[in-house]
């Protein structure tokens, strides 16, 4: 009788959680689902990004030196073009109010503006970035989420994959996980802000670029 083979279970094993701990190893799968983006509304930004700007269907961590650094200003060239397009931008937990006039200024479509209030639980913040990720009537989630476990991202990452939603996760330390395709850390600089793009779904660069953030 011919012998066993030897059981490959332990090697992917392995495999799986050396990639959960380096979360800057690019998959080559990921590539297969990478889209033609929408504009981020900088030329520079633009070029890097390997859909040529936002992905429509994907999270992304925004990793913070610090909060009020331009990372909405960031931002804002994507929910102007959305809500104009009549889809919503869902907050979720934002740790301050969003001040009405000054988005409407900035030409974005207050009507199209949903807010998660942080008085919800963890849980429920949770659901509605999901909720929010999966309905074909949003086109930007906004969230202000920390400290939850993989299977959760995971789990956003399918449902902005089912509704071509972008979700941006604000956080100051990354996730110790390597299931979302991209991942930038904003610094400030003089003047403006720096971006550090540390991973990016289809790409084997790690470009730093320096953005004018006008405030708002």
């Amino acid at each position: 009788m011919p012998e066993p083979k030897p059981s490959d279970k332990p090697a992917k094993a392995a495999l799986k959680q050396i990639l959960q701990d380096h979360p800057a190893i690019w998959q080559g799968t990921e590539l297969s689902t990478t889209k033609h983006g929408i504009s981020t509304g900088y030329s520079e930004l633009d070029a890097i990004l390997p859909g040529a700007g936002w992905p429509t269907n994907a999270v992304l961590e925004l990793l913070l030196a610090e909060q009020g650094i331009g990372e909405l200003t960031l931002f804002l060239p994507l929910m102007r073009h959305l809500t104009q397009q009549g889809r919503c931008v869902v907050w979720v937990h934002p740790p301050f109010i969003p001040y009405a006039p000054a988005l409407a200024r900035a030409g974005v479509d207050i009507r199209y503006n949903i807010l998660v209030h942080r008085s919800s639980s963890k849980k429920e913040a949770l659901w509605a970035m999901e909720k929010g990720l999966q309905a074909q009537a949003s086109g930007l989630v906004l969230a202000w989420l920390d400290g939850f476990p993989g299977n959760a991202l995971r789990r956003l990452q399918l449902a902005a994959e089912t509704g071509n939603t972008l979700g941006v996760l604000f956080c100051h330390q990354a996730f110790k996980s390597a299931l979302l395709p991209f991942r930038f850390r904003l610094e400030p600089r003089q003047g403006g802000a720096r971006l550090h793009a540390v991973k990016m779904r289809g790409s084997f660069t790690h470009p730093l670029i320096n953005l004018d953030l006008p405030w708002f």
